[in-house]
C-alpha cells in the first residue's frame, strides 16, 4: 500500500494536513492551479514533521498529467467543509480511485460509504484521521474495489447518458402532472 492521498491544490486544508501530521505512514500528493491555499499552507508544509511526504505539483494539469497524479494515489481526500459537489470527485471515479471525504453537500449523495470510499463520521480532524486511517489499513485490493465501485456509479449517475435519462423522465412527470 502505497499510503498515497491527494487533493486539487486549491483545497489544501488545515484539516488535511493535521491529519498527515497525525498519520505517519501517509504520503500527500498535491496537484493543480493554486488558488491561495498553498500559500496559506507554506509554514505548515514547511514543518519537518511532514517534510518529505508532500510531494506538490502546482500549476495546470493536462488530462495526461492528471492521469499520472491519480495512477500514484490509492485514495483521494476531499476534506470539504461545505461543497454541493466536486470535479475531483467525480475525476477521482474517472480514475478509479476511492474517496475519503466529509459528511457535507452532495458529497453525502456521491460517495456510498463502505462501497465507493469512506465518509467520515463528522467534518472534522478527527473524524478525517480515522477515516483516513481506514483507508489505509484496508489496503490496495480494498481500495482497488472501492474505486471501481465509484467508476460504475459515476457511469450510472453521472454520465451524461444518465443526466439525460433523469432530465427526461423529471420533464415527463412535470407534463403528466400539469
Amino acid at each position: 500500500f502505497r499510503s498515497v492521498v491527494t487533493v486539487g491544490a486549491g483545497e489544501i486544508s488545515g484539516d488535511l494536513l493535521a491529519a498527515l501530521l497525525r498519520l505517519p505512514r501517509l504520503h500527500l500528493l498535491v496537484g493543480g492551479q493554486e488558488e491561495g491555499a498553498l500559500a496559506a499552507a507554506s509554514e505548515q508544509l514547511a514543518s519537518p514533521e511532514i517534510a518529505g511526504r508532500v510531494t506538490v505539483r502546482e500549476g495546470y494539469l493536462d488530462m495526461q498529467e492528471a492521469a499520472k497524479l491519480f495512477a500514484a494515489t490509492d485514495t483521494v481526500a476531499l476534506p470539504y467543509t461545505v461543497a454541493s459537489q466536486s470535479g475531483v470527485l467525480l475525476l477521482a471515479y474517472g480514475f478509479r480511485r476511492p474517496v475519503v471525504a466529509y459528511p457535507v453537500g452532495g458529497l453525502l449523495e456521491a460517495v456510498l460509504d463502505g462501497e465507493t470510499g469512506w465518509i467520515c463520521s463528522r467534518p472534522d480532524v478527527d473524524a478525517l484521521v480515522s477515516a483516513l486511517g481506514a483507508a489505509a489499513e484496508a489496503g490496495w485490493p480494498e481500495c482497488r474495489r472501492r474505486g471501481e465501485a465509484g467508476a460504475r456509479l459515476a457511469e450510472e449517475r453521472f454520465a451524461w447518458p444518465a443526466i439525460a435519462r433523469r432530465t427526461d423522465e423529471v420533464y415527463r412527470e412535470a407534463i403528466a402532472g400539469v
